[in-house]
């Protein structure tokens, strides 16, 4: 089981990036006006300078992913904020490695050929002659004279013959064991509460990777009410709920509002809410005509928070 939920949700965490980002502009509760979305529309690789990006086109920089926000050419993604918005970061460089055991030595190399013979060194300078004797006999032999300095050194010889391999050393102490599996975050009775993903919590809901609005020693956490919209395909908030996703599930009480099966669709309207306010009643309705921003949205599920079964205290761990 965990195998099989750690890998359905890494996945799940790369095809969530290609739904859709929110532009930072202020939410219709707040300033009166539709929140907008960036549909991603299509993946275009490095950023080129000489190349103009519409709106929705993500591109590659120096290690990171960039959305754009607006038509632009020649804007570099990482220095203009109202052009572009970065969609992840490089994480930090993990831990070395354990050093793996030295190799047994290998074998003698084959003998070099003999290196050429050095020249010979320099003759000393002959000693002074002494003084002539005075006319007469023959005198004595006189002394010797000083010795000549010595030549320089000879070229190095060739190396010997390598001798024969020595014994083996005795092996070295077994090192520590390193670190494997997966983090997880499990309740009181080591029932799985969420596995953490890029800072986020992640728990399957309906077959789906989505993520929690927060995890705490003591429960889950809640979503904000005064950020949280049902959208509507008619005017005046009319027909089915509707709500963006995945891959968040917006978790009120103990209920949980998600979907599961999102396409692009544009809204006539939707409702917003105060804090405290119950979801389940109507909320305040805005209308937009004309409404011609799309939304990744669909119909609206609910989950019974309390059938997961889960006891606090939460704590971390290593599998």
């Amino acid at each position: 089981m965990r195998h099989s939920s750690g890998g359905r949700i890494g996945a799940w965490v790369a095809m969530s990036l290609l739904y859709t980002v929110v532009d930072t502009l202020p939410t219709p509760a707040r300033a009166g006006t539709a929140p907008t979305l960036v549909p991603i529309v299509s993946l275009a690789g490095n950023w080129v300078s000489t190349a103009t990006y519409s709106r929705g086109i993500v591109v590659r920089y120096r290690g990171q992913t960039y959305l754009s926000l607006r038509r632009s050419r020649d804007v570099a993604p990482s220095t203009n904020t109202a052009d572009w918005v970065v969609l992840d970061s490089r994480g930090a460089a993990g831990p070395p490695g354990p050093a793996g055991a030295a190799g047994p030595p290998g074998p003698a190399g084959a003998r070099g050929a003999a290196g050429p013979t050095g020249p010979n060194g320099l003759s000393g300078s002959p000693g002074a002659s002494g003084p002539p004797g005075a006319a007469g006999p023959k005198g004595p032999q006189g002394p010797m004279g000083p010795r000549g300095a010595s030549g320089p050194a000879g070229a190095a010889g060739a190396p010997g013959v390598a001798g024969s391999r020595g014994p083996t050393g005795a092996a070295g102490p077994q090192g520590p064991v390193g670190i494997t599996g997966i983090v997880t975050v499990r309740d009181a009775n080591s029932v799985l509460v969420a596995v953490p993903q890029n800072g986020q919590f992640q728990r399957e809901v309906g077959g789906q990777p989505f993520y929690l609005p927060s995890v705490t020693e003591t429960g889950l956490g809640e979503s904000d009410e005064t950020l949280f919209q049902f959208y509507h395909l008619a005017a005046d908030c009319a027909g089915p709920r509707l709500v963006t996703g995945p891959p968040w599930i917006y978790i009120f009480g103990n209920t949980g509002y998600y979907t599961t099966n999102a396409t692009e669709q544009v809204p006539l309207s939707w409702e917003t809410f105060t804090a405290g306010q119950d979801l389940t009643k109507p909320g305040q309705c805005f209308n937009q005509h004309p409404f011609t921003n799309p939304f990744i949205i669909g119909p609206l599920n609910t989950v019974d928070i309390s059938s997961w079964g889960l006891t606090p205290p939460f704590s971390w761990h290593l599998e």
